[in-house]
């Protein structure tokens, strides 16, 4: 038997549960290690064996993206610099004629940061989805029903692009959005909604994201702000004339004053 009748056998064989469930996001998931754990019984009974390497590939260069504000009316040019990406290899090698070889590859982009997550960290998990879906290519694993999946008694074809949506919008989704969505979409868990609302809900989510950045970045700079009049005007002002101006304010301490009160006195002092 050659290794292409093998893998067909493999592929045919190969039942790999979603074993894994994310509590918060409430929906059930695939790991890399639950299909080698399914895998490597089935690999043996049909004598082939299997290794995977991981390499970084670098896309060089840049790209221009042109993005419009129809609102503001206004158009803006996005550099999109290359990125990093992590390519993992599946080799398989039949067992009884060695020279019988079949590769399989595919990428996970390998983000430059992400919360609560050190460089090690990004990298192996760029290298698991990877690997994953590397491993799905090459022995043809869909979500067709296992027996350990909750549907509401539809079948539903899901492909790996949701089963990736549906784990983002798990880690940055509140229970609050994530209430009134499985609400308002009348289902139960997250993998059950389909994929254009999916898509929807991760849009509004990355939104809300960014504009909580912005407010935090915000408030960090009118922090900044403040601290930095704080010091300039205890540098200018001394002694008995520095006293005076805390008692007109009505306060002990010069932090204890507003930031209108600061920005009144900086002017004054530097903007003459």
């Amino acid at each position: 038997m050659n290794i292409y009748e093998k893998l067909l056998n493999v592929q045919i064989e190969l039942k790999a549960p979603k074993g894994q469930f994310n509590k918060f996001g409430n929906y059930k998931y695939r790991s890399c290690e639950d299909i080698l754990e399914a895998l490597k019984p089935v690999l043996q009974k049909h004598k082939l064996a299997m290794y995977i390497s991981d390499e970084v590939v670098d896309t060089n260069g840049s790209i221009k993206k042109v993005i419009r504000d129809e609102k503001e009316e206004t158009t803006t040019t996005q550099e999109i610099i290359g990125k990093k990406y992590i390519k993992a290899t599946i080799t398989l090698v039949n067992v009884e004629k060695p020279e019988e070889v079949i590769k399989a590859s595919a990428f996970a982009r390998e983000e430059e940061n992400k919360k609560g997550m050190d460089g090690s960290q990004i990298t192996g998990a760029s290298s698991s989805y990877a690997r994953k879906y590397a491993l799905n290519g090459l022995f043809a694993i869909d979500d067709t029903k296992d027996s350990d999946i909750t549907n509401n008694g539809e079948d539903e074809e899901s492909t790996e692009d949701k089963e990736m949506l549906v784990e983002i919008i798990a880690k940055n989704i509140t229970p609050e959005e994530l209430s009134k969505f499985l609400k308002n979409k009348k289902v139960k868990l997250l993998d059950q909604a389909n994929y254009k609302d999916l898509v929807i809900l991760h849009d509004l989510i990355m939104v809300r994201i960014k504009k909580e950045k912005s407010e935090e970045n915000k408030l960090k700079d009118s922090s900044e702000d403040r601290s930095n009049m704080i010091k300039k005007i205890k540098e200018a002002i001394n002694g008995e004339k520095f006293q005076r101006m805390l008692n007109f304010y009505e306060v002990d301490e010069i932090w204890q004053m507003s930031d209108e009160q600061l920005r009144k006195i900086y002017n004054k002092i530097f903007k003459k």
